[in-house]
């Protein structure tokens, strides 16, 4: 049960039982018809365009109890709908009791918001609740894509200790374009990315793939989290012209640079 802003999850609620409530009464009022359609014409047009949001908020707080009962059209659909809105706004009065009282939750890490590479990679397998093979499928994605931007053949902590340029000279292939060269900024970047690849690759991949042992729901989403953040940064760095990763003849490795 997680909503950002209750006050205003109720504020629409509200209008969505006045605009029921409104709608019930031309419906049962003896107005001159033609006036009487336009004007629940347009009572409707707004119940409609409300409509998505309340159900979602209605799914977001209420995930487990969640009715589908927004529909209009219906016999006693007003009465129907005004019940479950009214419902819903019970629940919102009572989750903000709950945060007075327990206090704030803290930020929801929403795992579609990953990045692709590790989320895409990651989901089927994780929603079947096999959260170790969610981490190492996302790490093999996360190799897959980072070897087919930079050229090389190499994998884990010598893919990514050969990645990131570290001083002014290196001719590694990926840098952040955006930031001053030679600048502290540009060489907090660059190192700091050539240091989290390697520390991914030690302590989330090796450690994760070299035992048994299961992971727990939480350390698991936690690893996927570091592991986006990896992503993003070889997703938004450039390679670059001069440096592209080449491929030893003999061994088929990335030369080091």
């Amino acid at each position: 049960m997680n909503i950002a802003e209750p006050d205003k999850a109720r504020e629409k609620v509200n209008e969505f039982i006045d605009l029921l409530v409104e709608l019930e009464e031309m419906e049962s009022d003896s107005l001159d018809m033609a006036y009487q359609d336009r004007e629940a014409d347009a009572v409707r047009r707004k119940i409609r365009e409300l409509k998505p949001l309340i159900q979602n908020i209605s799914k977001r707080i209420m995930p487990y109890s969640y009715l589908n009962i927004f529909e209009v059209g219906n016999y006693n659909w007003i009465m129907d709908v005004k019940d479950e809105a009214e419902e819903l706004i019970g629940t919102i009065d009572m989750m903000t009791k709950y945060q007075q009282i327990l206090g704030p939750e803290g930020p929801v890490l929403v795992a579609e918001s990953l990045h692709p590479w590790i989320w895409d990679a990651a989901m089927k397998l994780w929603d079947s609740g096999y959260y170790k093979q969610a981490v190492e499928h996302a790490w093999n994605n996360l190799v897959k894509h980072t070897q087919n931007k930079t050229g090389s053949k190499s994998t884990g902590t010598k893919l990514y200790s050969n990645l990131f340029t570290c001083g002014p000279n290196d001719n590694r292939p990926l840098g952040f374009s955006k930031i001053s060269k030679e600048t502290e900024d540009w060489k907090s970047a660059h190192q700091g990315a050539h240091h989290y690849g390697m520390g991914c690759a030690l302590r989330i991949r090796n450690l994760t793939a070299h035992t048994t042992d299961e992971l727990d729901e939480q350390k698991a989403l936690e690893y996927l989290a570091a592991l986006s953040v990896l992503a993003r940064w070889v997703d938004e760095a450039t390679v670059a012209q001069s440096s592209r990763c080449s491929v030893h003849k003999s061994t088929g490795d990335a030369l080091p640079f």
